[in-house]
Order: C-alpha cells, then sequence, then structure tokens
C-alpha cells in the first residue's frame, strides 16, 4: 500500500513545478475557496515567499522517489492552518489522510509551540472531509455565507 511508504521533507526549489501544476489542477482546483488558476509568475513569487517564510512550512509526501503530495503549515502564534493536496492521479487512496497524520508529528517535533492545527474546508469537498476525519481532526464549527452580488431569486 502506498501510504504506509510516504515520508515528509521539506520542500525545495525544484518542487516548484509540480506543486504549480498540482494547484492548478482542475480536480484540485474545485475544491478551493479561490478556485481560479494562477499564473506560473504568480505561483513563483508565492513559493519563494514560503520558502523563506518563517510562519509557513511547505512539506512535499515522498513515496520512494516520487511525489504524492504537498502540506503546506500556516502558523500564527500557538495555532496552525494545514492545507493539503495530493497529485491528482493518486485521489482515492488514502495518501491525503497519511500526509496529515504524518504531518501532525512532524509539526509537533519540528514546530512543538503549535497546538492546534486547523484546517478550513468548503462543504462540498467531501474527501478532504473524510480525510481530515480519518487523521483525527474534529469538526469544529460551520461557517455561512452570502454573496450580495450573486443575483437571488
Amino acid at each position: 500500500m502506498i501510504g504506509n511508504n510516504i515520508i515528509l521533507r521539506l520542500a525545495v526549489k525544484e518542487d516548484l513545478k509540480w506543486v504549480y501544476e498540482w494547484r492548478n489542477h482542475p480536480d484540485i482546483r474545485k475544491n478551493f475557496f479561490n478556485s481560479y488558476p494562477i499564473s506560473f509568475k504568480d505561483h513563483e513569487q508565492w513559493f519563494a515567499n514560503a520558502m523563506s517564510s518563517k510562519s509557513i512550512e511547505l512539506l512535499i509526501g515522498m513515496d520512494k522517489d516520487s511525489p504524492v503530495g504537498s502540506l503546506r503549515y500556516d502558523i500564527n502564534g500557538d495555532k496552525a492552518e494545514v492545507s493539503v493536496y495530493v497529485k491528482p492521479d493518486l485521489h482515492g487512496k488514502g495518501i491525503g489522510t497519511d500526509i496529515l497524520i504524518k504531518g501532525n508529528t512532524w509539526l509537533k517535533e519540528n514546530r512543538p509551540e503549535t497546538k492546534i492545527i486547523f484546517a478550513k474546508i468548503i462543504s462540498k469537498n467531501t474527501s478532504s472531509i473524510k480525510a481530515f476525519k480519518k487523521a483525527g481532526y474534529e469538526k469544529s464549527h460551520v461557517t455561512y455565507i452570502f454573496r450580495l452580488n450573486k443575483r437571488n431569486k
């Protein structure tokens, strides 16, 4: 099973291209709050900022020599917001759950000041919801929004 072989490592500049490709893949993008594709130039700038930031941990899930997903923690004090995505052709294999579980351990060992990890997931993203539940995350609250510029019938 692929999930048992996954290790996490810090992202390096050579990860730029596949993180960009994964992030812009339609199957991944549809589950983002901002589902629009981003330009390579914007991604390059974001990636460089993430790599140099003291409040962002960007990790790559590896199965042997192959990257299988990315994990990002945006850290603020003792809280970390987590974001994960898996290489599009590997969806549904439990890799997201495994990356999250291994990420919890990584964060505990490398950023011990962190006490709470949370994720913001859109309600229709049922695979992420399942992955987070399997990784031990609990539902905390629900947010409802109203779009003023959307036509109401």
